[in-house]
């Protein structure tokens, strides 16, 4: 996927760079500046994705100490609050795409996201303990196919390249039910 991917950007063209700014780059003192700021974006790198392992086990740790204190299965536990807690990134990178009118980043960070959690994530994960599904239900995958299946719809079919405000409602109008199917199933309330 990657490599489709890659090659896809490569095929697209690149706006040619102006000769002056080249000449201006190779000056010794924004070189200087610029190993600088790489080497302190490492350590930033290095350092925010230590932070990220150490916030990742304590979410994961409360999360389901939350969920066996409330007599709820981790899998709604993971399927609500985790999931949510662990999307707000991608929230925040879309909403703010989405003000600044960058649609391909809003639904690219989406699309990348969930391609890269399904494949990539549950891959690794899976490669160093077998994963089994327990709690997820028939329901959960659906939903899945459902959220794809709307944004094929909504992005690619119905004549235009983009997805409109109503389409937006549907899609949160789903989600919000799907939530509240969970919510009522935890709680023993059948619908």
């Amino acid at each position: 996927y990657l490599y489709l991917a890659f090659m896809s950007a490569a095929k697209e063209k690149a706006p040619e760079p102006d000769p002056s700014s080249l000449e201006e780059d190779l000056d010794k003192s924004k070189e200087k500046h610029a190993t600088r700021t790489l080497l302190i974006s490492i350590a930033k790198v290095i350092g925010g994705l230590a932070l990220l392992i150490f916030g990742g086990r304590l979410f994961v740790d409360n999360a389901s100490s939350i969920a066996r204190s409330w007599g709820v299965s981790e899998a709604i536990i993971g399927l609500t609050i985790v999931a949510i807690g662990t999307s707000l990134p991608e929230l925040a990178t879309s909403v703010v795409a989405a003000v600044k009118r960058q649609p391909d980043l809003a639904i690219g960070n989406v699309v990348g996201s969930s391609i890269f959690n399904i494949l990539f994530i549950l891959g690794a994960s899976a490669t160093i303990t077998p994963l089994v599904p327990a709690g997820i239900q028939l329901l959960d995958y659906l939903m899945m196919l459902v959220a794809v299946f709307l944004l094929f719809i909504f992005s690619n079919v119905m004549g235009r390249a983009m997805i409109s405000r109503k389409e937006g409602i549907v899609l949160l109008a789903v989600y919000v039910a799907y939530m509240t199917y969970l919510i009522l199933q935890s709680l023993g309330i059948g619908i």
